[in-house]
């Protein structure tokens, strides 16, 4: 179909107020049949049908008869060309302008019109919808043209504004918990094993416990002996639970005056430790990172000279990171 714009702007003009008038009428139609008034719901869905294939008419150039029989057979010949309804919908005009008001003084008929009314409330929305594609393309005149290509540069530009925004907080975010390096917030036991003798096994008589916060940072933890006994060999079970990684800076003994008596410092390498159910050591930091294999992880120190002892405290943490996603629902983790 090839227009002047003249003609365009002309053929719009016209199709628009028969689509409203269409729209209208269908409106009216809905509430006439909300309230059960049937025959003049029926008369306003009719003058709707007629007015959105007299719409049609005029985009397409067809003169409109008077005859409801001509006006269907005449849209059938329109929509075998564009293809406007779909073969479920091909019966539903000319059955619409087939009821006359006699037909409503059966309850059969009513509930009939009801079907009917559906099937025409989808045809009309499809109509309405092709009709919009028709005022964006083979309707369109140049200003409109020109109009839309605006429009979607704008959108475009405020979608890309909107993904480059995102994309760019993300990274930010990443970058944030990357640095942070946020930890799952857990209980665990960290327990101390002692012997004076390097060549006795380790056994409860010689043990304490200790809750410690898996939260990622670092914290000093003790135990006090009373009465003060003698050591020559520790064993340390950082926790109880299977994480990712349990760290240790150091490791000090004291006696009953406070003074101490052997350190531990693991910033400055102790190789002779032994780690039981770990992955090789790594030393980030200036610490030693063990990975736990399961739930009993372990390291024991060699043999020292007997140190009479009272407490001893070690600087350590747990990581179990969390997942990005997860951290990125929830960044700030209440602490157990």
């Amino acid at each position: 179909m090839q227009w002047s714009e003249e003609q365009k702007t002309s053929i719009q003009t016209t199709s628009k107020l028969y689509l409203d008038k269409a729209l209208e009428c269908f409106d009216t139609a809905s509430i006439l049949l909300d309230n059960d008034k049937f025959q003049h719901s029926c008369q306003f869905l009719q003058n709707s049908l007629r007015a959105v294939i007299d719409c049609y008419f005029t985009v397409y150039g067809v003169a409109v008869p008077e005859d409801d029989q001509q006006r269907v057979a005449q849209f059938q010949k329109i929509n075998q060309q564009s293809q406007l309804m779909t073969d479920r919908f091909a019966q539903t005009p000319q059955a619409i302008l087939a009821l006359k008001a006699e037909q409503f003084q059966t309850k059969g008929t009513s509930r009939s019109y009801e079907k009917l009314f559906d099937q025409y409330a989808d045809l009309l929305h499809r109509l309405h919808f092709r009709y919009n594609q028709l005022l964006r393309t083979d309707l369109a005149t140049q200003d409109d043209l020109s109009r839309f290509a605006k429009q979607r540069k704008v959108k475009q530009g405020w979608l890309l504004g909107v993904m480059a925004t995102i994309v760019l907080g993300i990274v930010g975010l990443y970058v944030h918990y990357t640095l942070k390096s946020p930890s799952n917030y857990f209980v665990s036991q960290m327990q101390f094993f002692w012997v004076a003798d390097p060549n006795t096994k380790f056994n409860a008589e010689h043990q304490q416990l200790i809750r410690i916060k898996g939260n990622g940072a670092f914290a000093e933890y003790q135990i006090t002996i009373n009465p003060a006994q003698p050591v020559a060999r520790l064993r340390l079970d950082p926790t109880d639970l299977l994480i990712e990684t349990a760290e240790v800076d150091f490791i000090e003994m004291a006696d009953s005056s406070g003074n101490v008596v052997h350190r531990f410092d693991f910033n400055r390498g102790d190789p002779a430790w032994q780690p039981v159910n770990s992955e090789p050591p790594s030393e980030p930091d200036g610490t030693w990172a063990l990975e736990p294999t399961n739930t009993d992880l372990y390291i024991i120190s060699p043999p020292f000279p007997q140190k009479e002892v009272q407490t001893i405290r070690v600087r350590a943490r747990l990581v179990d990171p969390v997942p990005f996603w997860k951290w990125l629902l929830a960044p700030n983790h209440p602490e157990i």
